[in-house]
């Protein structure tokens, strides 16, 4: 338990997705200890299993989804969701417990700001990737190989499964890279198209970009741009059922082939989205190095990744660099280290445009 003095009890009329909380009602709020740490993240907290399954369990049931249009007791929860009303409740104060949801009296429960990105279809939410299904087991075993990580830099899922991420998903008929997950291509794509000026472009080259959500917005958005969608052949075949309802099959070009042997040349613009934060660094030189020998000096390139910045800021951004080292062995980079493996491969970084949680296009020509 973290010191009484670490804690302190406020009334508050905190918001909730149905109002504010009534008269009686306590929040729990942690003050800030002086190293700028949330006072009580004691080491026991931060190394808490059973914190993280519950918010997963509570994620998988969908009782934030359940709590949407306002606070309610926990009996109408276990109703609407199914679950087992005791071990409902005992679910949800310990939650809120650690700021995830709010107990309200007479064991009434409301979302918090915290409680709220584990709704569906929101902006933000996390709870496609909470949810406990058949590769949870998967991935702690991967994480239980971190002290082999840790003496050999090799990744857990490299030490579990034999080979990388990718050679394994080539082994699975059906199992695709999607480089930019539909939903969120459009957004993307309006950040690219507003960081740069493709009119005067005639071909725009995606090299690994997947299914092609991410071409594909771009060529919507630009109806003379014409494209060429690259990455493996068995991706590829998946791509017009992405293509197709955007109508732009007949503007894009679709390439199978392998980015570490040769990619397709003639593009006045080529885009790289989160392609390099899946290798180390001398495989990703070696996509580098390939993009330049297949674009003329006039052509440019164009890479969204996660940068690794400083200050409160690059929590998110060095999370995901952990996430990267456990999971496949890739690593998210630094601006200086993004620019270093450009200037190797022969490029030179022209500017940086940010575009929201950490991720920055970054601008680069021949020379």
């Amino acid at each position: 338990m973290p010191a009484e003095s670490n804690m302190k009890m406020a009334d508050t009329q905190a918001r909730t997705a149905g109002g504010a909380i009534p008269a009686g009602g306590k929040v729990r709020t942690r003050a800030a200890a002086s190293d700028g740490t949330p006072a009580g993240a004691s080491l026991s907290q931060l190394t808490q299993l059973y914190t993280s399954f519950a918010i997963r369990g509570l994620a998988t049931l969908g009782v934030a989804d359940a709590l949407a249009s306002g606070p309610a007791p926990v009996e109408d929860l276990a109703e609407a969701v199914q679950a087992n009303t005791d071990a409902l409740y005992r679910t949800l104060r310990f939650a809120a417990s650690v700021g995830v949801f709010t107990e309200l009296p007479g064991r009434v429960f409301a979302l918090n700001t915290a409680a709220e990105g584990l709704r569906s279809g929101t902006p933000g939410s996390m709870r496609p990737s909470l949810v406990i299904d058949d590769n949870t087991l998967t991935r702690l075993r991967m994480l239980a190989e971190i002290p082999h990580t840790l003496s050999t830099g090799e990744s857990g899922y490299h030490k579990v499964h034999g080979i990388g991420p990718f050679e394994a998903a080539a082994k699975r008929a059906g199992n695709v890279r999607v480089a930019v997950r539909p939903g969120s291509a459009e957004m993307l794509a309006s950040s690219v198209l507003q960081a740069d000026d493709f009119s005067a472009d005639r071909v725009v080259v995606d090299v690994g970009g997947g299914t092609g959500a991410m071409l594909g917005a771009v060529l919507t958005r630009y109806p003379r741009l014409t494209g060429v969608l690259f990455d493996l052949p068995s991706v590829i075949a998946e791509a017009p059922k992405t293509l197709e309802p955007l109508g732009v099959t007949e503007r894009c070009q679709l390439a199978g082939g392998d980015m570490f042997q040769a990619v397709p040349d003639g593009g006045d613009v080529y885009l790289l989205s989160f392609v390099l934060h899946d290798w180390g660094d001398d495989r990703a030189a070696a996509i580098l190095a390939n993009l330049r020998a297949a674009m003329t000096d006039q052509a440019r390139l164009l890479v969204v990744e996660t940068l690794i910045t400083e200050g409160p800021q690059a929590a998110h951004s060095i999370q995901q660099d952990f996430m990267m080292l456990v999971n496949g062995g890739g690593r998210e980079r630094t601006a200086d280290e993004h620019a270093a493996l450009l200037a190797d491969a022969g490029f030179r970084l022209t500017r940086m445009t940010p575009i929201r949680a950490g991720l920055s296009i970054l601008h680069a020509q021949p020379g």
